[in-house]
């Protein structure tokens, strides 16, 4: 499957393929599947999975603090 992240920063600074992170909970636990505004990534079981994407900004304001994004966004799959 392909997964794309269309997400922009308000605050024009252009975000890092490193400040893209998908993944899925596996019992409670985060699974990094990959990193980068789109990624392909194979299921080895069917089933339903919810996949997360969370995205940071580069911004930093005045105290060194990211202050526009985070963002999180889900989508659920079956395979």
């Amino acid at each position: 499957m392909t997964f794309r992240g269309g997400v922009t920063d308000p605050s024009g600074t252009q975000i890092l393929p490193s400040n893209y992170t998908w993944w899925v909970d596996s019992a409670g636990k985060k699974v990094v599947i990959g990193r980068g505004p789109s990624i392909n990534y194979t299921f080895r079981d069917e089933g339903i999975y919810t996949v997360f994407l969370d995205v940071t900004s580069s911004h930093k304001n005045n105290e060194g603090y990211t202050d526009v994004l985070p963002y999180r966004g889900r989508v659920d799959i079956t395979a």
